[in-house]
């Protein structure tokens, strides 16, 4: 699309965002276009994140400012490697045919490409977008979903592979208890307090979590004792949150953490058989079946690779 900074700042106002945000986030939803309109990238890459989130989760509450993917295609690491410089020639190329510049701060490694494209925004400002691709994650506790969603007055419809909806939240919270990011906050309560979760989905919402602690880089904790949000302050919210937000939206700090916390206090406590799980995982010993009862599910993530690395069995 052409970005006109009058056309851009005057549908900007109308939403209630800020130009430069909002313009971010339209050319993150054209390379999202673009990964739908190529066979190999909509059927090898999956949607995460806040983007996931603020985009086809929930529509727009806040803007996204970068594009979080896992590779799903294959768990095969023989099929990954052979995709790999494909998908990434794919996405290189369209930016660079659309006047994106492949940044310096660029970084590959061995499970995670982390590309930073530069461009000069309609405003005249130098800007950039992000979009990082686990090749690690290609297995997912629960089947990926299709999803839909539109912006207003822009885009009609645009379609995209996500991770579920339950996994997004639970890797959220993962990073919310791990980072103690401003945006993780904010995202966790919005889909709390929009998803109406039941019984069921709580139950899974609490095994993906303990999941995604077990396989991420900081493990399982020996308590939940939520000391990084305590460094959320007011002047974070401010500084870091309000720029992505609608200007008319309130933030009630407190409210929002005292409610997310509640959640957590109360989503975070094991079972027996978790908690067996848990003292398994950390003798390296995996048995997904200690924390999935469902038998289709153990069978998804019993060869996931983070899972087999962390235990040393690959």
């Amino acid at each position: 699309m052409r970005y006109d900074k009058q056309t851009i700042g005057q549908l900007a106002s109308e939403l209630g965002f800020v130009r430069d945000t909002y313009e971010k986030t339209l050319r993150l939803v054209e390379v999202l276009q673009f990964i739908e309109s190529d066979t190999l990238l909509l059927e090898a890459l999956a949607l995460k994140g806040g983007t996931a989130i603020n985009l086809m989760i929930i529509q727009l509450p806040r803007l996204s400012v970068d594009i979080d993917l896992d590779y799903c295609r294959s768990i095969s690491r023989e099929i990954m490697i052979e995709d790999r410089t494909v998908i990434t020639d794919k996405i290189t190329l369209f930016m660079d045919a659309n006047g994106y510049r492949h940044s310096d701060k660029s970084k590959r490694h061995y499970s995670l490409e982390s590309h930073v494209f530069e461009y000069t925004n309609s405003g005249g400002a130098k800007d950039n977008i992000k979009i990082e691709i686990n090749f690690s994650m290609r297995a997912h506790v629960l089947p990926l979903e299709v999803r839909r969603t539109a912006i207003p007055g822009i885009i009609q419809e645009i379609r995209s592979r996500c991770v579920s909806s339950i996994e997004i939240l639970s890797s959220k919270i993962v990073a919310l208890l791990t980072r103690g990011a401003t945006r993780d906050l904010y995202d966790v309560n919005k889909m709390i307090s929009l998803l109406s979760l039941n019984e069921r989905e709580i139950e899974l919402l609490r095994k993906c979590t303990l999941f995604y602690f077990s396989i991420g880089s900081t493990g399982i904790p020996e308590s939940f004792d939520f000391d990084r949000l305590k460094s959320i302050t007011k002047y974070r919210i401010r500084t870091e949150l309000l720029p992505v937000l609608r200007k008319e939206e309130k933030i009630d700090l407190d409210e929002m953490l005292s409610m997310v916390e509640k959640f957590l206090s109360k989503l975070l406590v094991f079972t027996t058989k978790e908690r067996n799980f848990i003292d398994r995982f950390r003798k390296h010993d995996y048995h997904p079946e200690l924390l999935f009862d469902d038998q289709q599910i153990a069978e998804r993530i019993r060869f996931h690779p983070m899972a087999l690395w962390k235990t040393n069995e690959v």
